[in-house]
């Protein structure tokens, strides 16, 4: 190994062990590029800004491209919004620069935000579509009855029914995820994970409504 090698990679962990993570029962704490991170069973704060779990109303994550000289290049995202309306987000110009070790940085953050927000965020969700509420996957409608995806209308006389839960297919495929009918693939939708707002985990609501 060369000493330039040997160099990066030690500083490399010394950056990891500095701002990367300080975990106790599965806390997280991250500081970096003048940010500060702390996600917990209090919820998540991002620059004193905190947001309790039971205020987070939606999540996106994945990789989004931004501009790098004449081009551009993929990067990470993590972002969560409020029911007041306020938006957060991570990314390269702040808790997620490109680095060796950013992809690992990324999941370990997923982990804590998954393990302390996701599963109540999951729920809330498939509250408020049993109660009637307006919710949306990107422009899809959710009903307490299912969804209408494209390709739903088979002929002009024929009324319009919604895909129950219980026969929706889910799956992430390359940063996105596809929702289609098990009876009729070709009646599918496909959401950008990294840019629609609960598309991550869509699939988990999916589960829950279908308990009905």
């Amino acid at each position: 190994m060369s000493d330039e090698l040997r160099e990066s990679l030690e500083s490399d962990q010394a950056q990891m062990q500095r701002d990367f993570e300080t975990r106790k029962e599965k806390e997280l704490q991250v500081e970096g590029e003048g940010a500060q991170l702390i996600v917990n069973r209090h919820g998540i704060c991002l620059n004193n800004r905190w947001v309790a779990p039971g205020e987070v109303a939606g999540l996106r994550h994945g990789l989004e491209q931004v501009p790098d000289g004449d081009g551009s290049v993929s990067a990470y995202l993590i972002a969560w919004r409020s029911y007041a309306g306020e938006e957060f987000e991570l990314n390269s110009t702040n808790l997620l620069p490109t680095s060796s070790y950013v992809e690992e940085h990324y999941n370990r953050i997923l982990d804590s935000i998954y393990h302390f927000i996701v599963p109540g965020l999951i729920e809330r969700i498939a509250a408020g579509v049993r109660a009637g509420h307006e919710t949306f996957l990107g422009t899809t409608r959710l009903e307490p009855a299912g969804v209408m995806l494209a390709g739903s209308a088979t002929h002009f006389w024929q009324k319009d029914e919604p895909i129950s839960y219980a026969h929706l297919e889910t799956r992430i495929e390359g940063g996105h995820l596809i929702v289609s009918s098990k009876a009729n693939p070709r009646q599918s939708e496909t959401h950008d994970v990294a840019n629609v707002w609960n598309a991550a985990v869509f699939g988990y609501v999916v589960e829950a409504l279908s308990r009905e």
